[in-house]
């Protein structure tokens, strides 16, 4: 958020005055002097302190690359040593600073564990947890997730936010909960909070190299990168299965090894070739189980083994290799012949079939058109489905 000029009622070289009457009813001053941060509110006769976060950070790029607003009086504290980092906050900065520059056991814990520091403000506020700053860290970290230990002291002191906003803290907390992703980040010098969000989401990459190539390569807020992350994580699944059905009895333990999306991909792509020339038609063929949904002309479910394996080496992809998912009803596989060739595979969850993956000959992506006739598709069938009576 940054603050729009005609927000700003007055301001000096040591105080700005906020006026937010017309979004939260009061009027905020931040005042610097001597390099340490006060809050106030106006009560309608006097500035009274304020133990509260104003909602929006006060170091920011842009208030550093326009001096004449006013907030740059405050880009100085950026570069002083003691508060680097500080604009990595984007929650509760303001606060922050207020701590650090007025509390030197606040300041000590910042230069230490600014992590710490951010999750006990979250937790209790500025008041309260001033009162605790000289408490062993343990046990601060047992009343804020309701249990401690030494490893998550350790592992706080290392942990730095990606984008400093509140999910991140969420983020923390819960990998701090976890003891598997204790484990995982022990030996990390850094931590960034972007690397604990994706053991989390996809805790099969735990223990693996590539999880530090994920976090390296996509080193901005999560949500920006979803996708491409996803899309690793699932193409490190499929390697998976695929070396299963190939005949390796541990191909996790190589793919572990693996440090680059380029080199995973490259293996997906060694070892579909090898499950294709592998794959044998069953003599006598044997029936998947059909989908509810209707087919159209250009839109037909694979109904056999063999025709699922024919799939897979006509369009040089893994998807002979789901087999087991298609018998027990994981999934649905459709071929589709128009706008292009492609193979779809379907989901259920809660009575509703959903596009698990669309995919053209040798895995390329399919264009916008083939994507929207299967939704337009889907999204019939769907409606249809679940009218229905059961």
């Amino acid at each position: 958020m940054i603050i729009d000029l005609d927000l700003i009622e007055t301001h000096s070289n040591e105080s700005v005055i906020i006026d937010l009457t017309r979004f939260q009813a009061e009027k905020l001053k931040i005042h610097l002097i001597d390099d340490a941060i006060s809050i106030y509110f106006w009560s309608g006769a006097s500035w009274q302190a304020y133990l509260e976060d104003p909602g929006f950070p006060i170091i920011n790029n842009y208030y550093k690359a326009t001096p004449s607003h006013p907030f740059s009086i405050f880009q100085k504290l950026s570069t002083n040593t003691q508060y680097i980092g500080i604009s990595n906050f984007y929650h509760l900065q303001t606060l922050i600073l207020h701590c650090i520059t007025t509390n030197k056991f606040a300041h000590q814990l910042f230069i230490d564990a600014p992590c710490l520091l951010w999750l006990m403000l979250e937790h209790y506020g500025a008041d309260e947890s001033i009162t605790r700053l000289e408490a062993k860290r343990v046990k601060i970290i047992e009343e804020i997730l309701g249990a401690g230990n030494k490893k998550q002291v350790k592992i706080i002191r290392k942990i730095r936010p990606s984008s400093g906003y509140r999910d991140e803290i969420h983020t923390i907390k819960q990998a701090l909960s976890d003891k598997r992703i204790l484990d995982e980040f022990t030996h990390w010098r850094s931590i960034p909070a972007q690397a604990l969000e994706i053991a989390k989401r996809h805790p099969i990459l735990l223990g693996t190299k590539i999880l530090k190539t994920l976090e390296t390569e996509h080193n901005e807020h999560i949500l920006k990168h979803s996708k491409s992350i996803s899309n690793s994580v699932h193409t490190f699944i499929e390697c998976i299965r695929i070396g299963k059905s190939i005949g390796f009895k541990s191909p996790e333990s190589i793919l572990g090894r693996v440090a680059s999306v380029d080199r995973l991909s490259k293996i997906h792509d060694r070892w579909t070739q090898i499950l294709n020339r592998q794959s044998k038609y069953l003599d006598e063929d044997e029936a998947l189980p059909p989908c509810p949904l209707n087919e159209t002309s250009t839109i037909v479910q694979i109904a056999t083994i063999n025709e699922l394996i024919r799939e897979g080496k006509t369009m040089e992809h893994c998807v002979g290799s789901y087999t087991q998912r298609a018998l027990s009803r994981t999934c649905f596989i459709f071929k589709v012949t128009h706008p292009e060739r492609a193979t779809l595979e379907i989901t259920e969850r809660n009575s509703k079939f959903r596009i698990s993956q669309i995919k053209g000959y040798m895995n390329a992506e399919v264009s916008d058109n083939t994507i929207h006739h299967i939704k337009e598709w889907l999204d019939k069938e769907n409606a249809y489905y679940s009218s229905e009576p059961r």
